[in-house]
């Protein structure tokens, strides 16, 4: 089975819709994203790396105004998880 074609700016796109947006508007101050949950919320087969790059950048700690993930599990799996402080 050949990869999904997606974009970095997608599942950037994808993770704040799907995480920061309902975590802010219910007021937390921080959320987790998974990256095997963001891998089988967009079917992409496995392409944990390419999340973690899209998640873990500087560009997404802007567009969504976060902090500088706690990153925890190995880097380039899907138990990695991200925790992000949710700026106002």
């Amino acid at each position: 089975m050949a990869q999904p074609e997606i974009t970095a700016r997608e599942i950037r796109n994808y993770c704040i819709e799907t995480y920061i947006k309902p975590a802010r508007a219910n007021g937390k101050n921080q959320v987790t994203i998974r990256v095997g949950d963001v891998d089988k919320g967009l079917e992409l087969l496995g392409m944990y790396g390419f999340i973690n790059v899209s998640i873990g950048s500087k560009l997404f700690q802007s567009e969504s105004r976060v902090r500088e993930p706690k990153i925890k599990g190995p880097n380039s799996g899907p138990y990695a998880e991200f925790t992000f402080e949710i700026l106002p």
